[in-house]
């Protein structure tokens, strides 16, 4: 039997109300990432995140990406990771080696992915700097610039660079 909204418990119309929210943003973000991005219906990504052109990858189930996300590289986020808000998935794509002219003028560099391979948290302001990897349980700090591969699992990691400084105890 269907219900009226004005009819149901307080706690379910709010329960409806988020997730039809959550589907439009990850609907909205399939749309500008034209098919390049695979999204698990049971992730959710917040308000103004953006995958750039550069960008492909996919978004594992019971993920869940904070306001003002960014991603100009590919990239795969495992299942049960938080992204939060304010962060950054972006590439070493300028040579700055010998013989380059200038910056605007060096040659671009192939695209490396950023992977993180599940139960990740990625703190606010964070900065992931393609090619780079998060074991399992990794944890990255606010404001943290990872420009590599942090392969401990269940480490905490912190810095700029991004440094382990600690362990997640399960």
């Amino acid at each position: 039997m269907t219900q009226l909204a004005s009819e149901m418990p307080r706690s379910r119309l709010g329960v409806l109300a988020r997730t039809i929210v959550r589907r439009l943003r990850v609907a909205k973000l399939r749309i500008t990432s034209r098919g390049r991005v695979t999204i698990d219906e049971t992730s959710g990504i917040a308000r103004r995140s953006r995958i750039l052109p550069t960008a492909s990858g996919s978004i594992g189930p019971n993920v869940l990406v904070g306001t003002d996300f960014r991603a100009d590289v590919p990239f795969d986020i495992g299942a049960g990771s938080l992204i939060s808000s304010s962060v950054a998935f972006i590439g070493k794509d300028h040579d700055l080696g010998p013989g380059a002219k200038s910056v605007a003028e060096g040659s671009r560099l192939a695209a490396g992915r950023v992977v993180l391979a599940g139960d990740n948290l990625v703190g606010y302001g964070s900065i992931m700097i393609a090619p780079c990897s998060l074991a399992h349980g990794v944890v990255v700090g606010a404001g943290s610039v990872v420009t590599g591969d942090l392969d401990q699992p269940d480490g905490i990691y912190g810095g700029v660079p991004a440094r382990l400084i600690g362990s997640r105890e399960r």
